[in-house]
């Protein structure tokens, strides 16, 4: 059985694990998560909200372009990616990575930032050094063998960088070369993610000598690379987007974005929604090269006219997680308006509209209930504006030119701002928060 058939046959066995469409608020809350992207691969415990039967595609959907472009290039691109919080991206990559096409062409490392490192805190040598235990460890568990040569060269980086990590320990028993570095690599993961006083010593110790991780980044790609018989390696790193301070983010892929261009092969970065809206984007570009932005769902034509979800996308995405006779006609178009098109958004006033139906004794949802859910959200907004943010807010409802950047790039990152496509791009408040600025 070759890749491609495999990867059907997980496909098939993951629509036969999991039903489409709840018939009860009880069972339909199953189908929604917020916190959870589609999966597209046989992955054993994967929550039932994370179904790839629940995926639904989109008008200017970027990721044919992206995909021709890494088929046709022959060069190690660096592409950023970006959209808003909660629009899908991290679907559309998990959706991407196993494309019979791409599986195909490249031997696909994929992993989420989030669960190896501190986001709220992150460094670019945190980031260097766990691209490289990422990259040594999924080789090795994916069977990939290195020589004794490569592992010598890193281990002579290894043990300098052990030596002088004060507070490292490692294990007494002997081990052979690869399991040592694989150990070593273990556990400079978990100091990057938990070990907060141990991570400082760290960072010292490997700024010390940043060429000599860089060279064994290089050493590990170029030899994966000569092991992946007329395949190219390509690593798609998740929820870099998620970095909540733009000052970190700016540190990281503006300041030290040549430290991320060095590796020797294709790789795709998540990017927050504030970089993307910042004065040097375009210098980032410069650095990294070509760029992708994943739109939001258009729910209105531009100002706000003509029907409710054009395209029927939002009213897909719901059919196929509940039962719409369970929801009233008007309870569903106000959902789908104050969601803005970001699916994170339409899930959870969904979710929690299910749950409040429920805690009163409805088995239908009824517009008020979705009314009195989306006034609990417009309160959690509402908690974080100041008024220099409802300043902005007014000048883009009354279509003047906004003065104050920095505070326009926050309204973004925190979706309070939204940005659509038509043959143009256009802006739109948030239809949650906009009546907080009567």
């Amino acid at each position: 059985m070759n890749e491609i058939e495999k990867d059907k046959k997980k496909g098939a066995l993951i629509h036969q694990e999991f039903k489409l469409q709840a018939k009860t608020l009880e069972k339909a809350i199953i189908n929604l998560n917020e916190q959870t992207s589609l999966v597209f691969e046989d992955i054993k415990g994967i929550p039932a909200s994370a179904s790839s039967t629940f995926y639904v595609d989109r008008p200017d959907n970027p990721m044919e372009e992206l995909k021709t472009y890494l088929l046709t290039s022959a060069g190690n691109d660096k592409i950023l990616f970006s959209g808003h919080m909660g629009c899908g991206k991290s679907t559309e990559l998990n959706r991407f990575s196993v494309l019979p096409e791409i599986r195909e062409k490249f031997f696909v490392i994929k992993y989420s930032i989030s669960e190896i490192l501190n986001i709220i805190d992150i460094d670019y040598i945190d980031f260097l050094l766990s691209f490289a235990a990422y990259l040594y460890i999924k080789a090795s568990d994916a069977g990939i063998s290195f020589t004794s040569g490569v592992l010598k060269r890193v281990e002579k980086w290894v043990n300098y960088s052990k030596a002088d990590i004060e507070g490292f320990e490692d294990e007494n028993k002997p081990v052979s070369l690869a399991k040592g570095i694989y150990n070593f690599f273990n556990r400079v993961s978990m100091i990057l993610l938990r070990e907060l006083a141990l991570r400082d010593n760290v960072r010292k110790t490997i700024k010390r000598n940043i060429n000599g991780l860089v060279s064994v980044i290089n050493i590990l790609v170029t030899y994966i690379d000569s092991k992946l018989e007329n395949k190219e390696l390509l690593i798609i790193i998740d929820d870099l987007e998620k970095i909540p301070d733009i000052t970190k983010a700016e540190a990281l892929f503006v300041n030290a974005g040549t430290y991320m261009t060095i590796p020797r092969c294709k790789i795709i970065y998540t990017v927050p929604i504030a970089l993307y809206y910042s004065i040097k984007f375009k210098q980032l570009t410069g650095t990294f090269g070509n760029s992708f932005f994943l739109p939001n769902i258009k729910v209105r034509e531009r100002e706000g006219s003509g029907a409710i979800d054009p395209s029927g996308c939002m009213r897909e995405f719901l059919k196929k997680r509940i039962d719409i006779k369970r929801i009233d006609k008007e309870a569903v178009e106000l959902m789908i308006e104050n969601s803005a098109g970001v699916p994170r958004e339409f899930v959870r006033i969904l979710r929690n509209s299910c749950v409040k139906a429920i805690a009163k004794g409805f088995d239908t949802i009824e517009i008020d209930t979705v009314r009195a859910v989306i006034a609990d959200l417009r309160n959690e907004y509402e908690r974080g504006l100041e008024k220099r943010h409802i300043d902005v807010l007014k000048a883009i409802a009354s279509g003047e030119p906004v003065e104050d950047h920095n505070t326009l790039v926050e309204l973004f990152h925190s979706k309070v701002v939204l940005e659509y496509l038509n043959d143009k791009r256009w802006t739109a408040i948030n239809p949650i928060v906009k009546p907080l600025l009567k």
